[in-house]
């Protein structure tokens, strides 16, 4: 049986996280892996629009993951589900000071695409887990990086993508409770 590989990524430091908490929340899950049948790679991607556009075809062409899991940071205090990526309206500045061409993620792309996760049935399952940890669902990734990485990857088509926003570490979560959960989240 060939071995097959999960993608998961994490954004880099920007603005006020200088300790990005999905970057975080990546590696701990990567410590905490044990599943032998399934490679985990992880990597880290800088908060720059051309760097997510370059990046995430080549990461596809080079691992062909069976799944695909991006995060990133988010002011709320749940970890939350993005419904959908959209491809345009990147109108704010990345920390290299740019936009998107066009302010799109894909140049004659659709608008939106969904992703092919149930995400209700995965809330639905997850409640069920007693993590401890708050799980909700958004139609509305930002319009900045998570978003754009969002699209970007689904865009790439094949495997299934999910993109999970998570709150700054110990608010109220803490690294250990928020990795324990993320984990859980596509075994449900």
């Amino acid at each position: 049986m060939e071995q097959q590989t999960v993608l998961l990524t994490g954004f880099g430091p920007f603005y006020n996280h200088p300790v990005n908490a999905s970057w975080e929340i990546v590696k701990k899950i990567k410590q905490l892996w044990s599943n032998e049948v399934v490679n985990l790679e992880i990597r880290e991607i800088p908060v720059v629009y051309s760097e997510v556009s370059s990046r995430v075809p080549n990461l596809y062409g080079e691992l062909r993951p069976s799944l695909c899991v991006h995060f990133g940071v988010s002011g709320y205090d749940t970890v939350t589900l993005e419904n959908h990526g959209k491809n345009y309206g990147y109108k704010l500045l990345d920390v290299a000071g740019q936009t998107p061409p066009h302010n799109l993620c894909v140049v004659g792309g659709p608008d939106c695409i969904k992703t092919k996760f149930d995400l209700g049935r995965i809330c639905s399952k997850y409640g069920e887990t007693g993590t401890g940890v708050d799980i909700a669902t958004s139609e509305d990734a930002g319009r900045y990086l998570c978003d754009f990485i969002y699209y970007t990857s689904l865009h790439q088509g094949g495997a299934p993508v999910l993109f999970v926003h998570v709150p700054p570490l110990n608010n109220p979560y803490s690294l250990k409770q928020l990795a324990a959960a993320c984990k859980r989240l596509w075994r449900s």
